[in-house]
């Protein structure tokens, strides 16, 4: 090539890379890595007798049946129960399988869940949550304002405080 023309430009690569976009690729090709198990997991039913619930969500549900979940870092103390829950597959059964009173939406807005109303004093002392009508535990029995506040008790008790206890903190007994 004559010292004097320029090399023809060709393929997808029109100038040189720079750090950055190298720094930019690598990181989205581990995330596509990294979230391979959990893309996986959001497939359909395998067949596995898991209650009859159909892929798509549609027909009654049936009572029983099996609960298979595949996360990365599980241990064999992993637990079900949302107040014992410390480690992030813990954490991840608790959001999947639990519902709060309230919580963010997509667009981080506090929006009702199992509250049909929260509301407070005009100093912020004392709250007040009513529950919506005919939410039911997992064995039809109704939840109560009791079972609320026995929730909380759980969580904040001084001589066994749980997971969530110091951000409860300002609650009194």
């Amino acid at each position: 090539m004559p010292k004097n023309e320029k090399p023809r430009e060709s393929g997808f690569l029109r100038a040189p890379l720079t750090r950055r976009q190298v720094l930019k690729g690598a990181a989205a090709v581990g995330g596509a890595f990294a979230l391979g198990p959990v893309i996986s997991a959001c497939g359909g039913d395998d067949g596995g007798g898991g209650g009859g619930a159909s892929p798509t969500g549609g027909g009654e549900p049936k009572a029983g049946g099996k609960l298979k979940v595949g996360i990365v870092g599980g241990s064999a103390k992993d637990t079900l129960n949302g107040l014992l829950a410390t480690t992030e597959p813990d954490i991840c059964f608790q959001t999947q399988l639990y519902d709060s009173l309230v919580a963010w939406d997509q667009d981080y807005r506090l929006v009702n869940h199992l509250a049909e109303e929260v509301s407070g004093n005009s100093d912020a002392t004392v709250w007040t949550v009513r529950l919506k009508p005919d939410l039911s535990w997992h064995d039809g029995k109704p939840v109560t304002a009791d079972d609320v506040v026995y929730t909380y008790q759980l969580i904040t008790d001084p001589d066994n405080p749980l997971a969530g206890a110091a951000a409860l903190g300002g609650l009194k007994p």
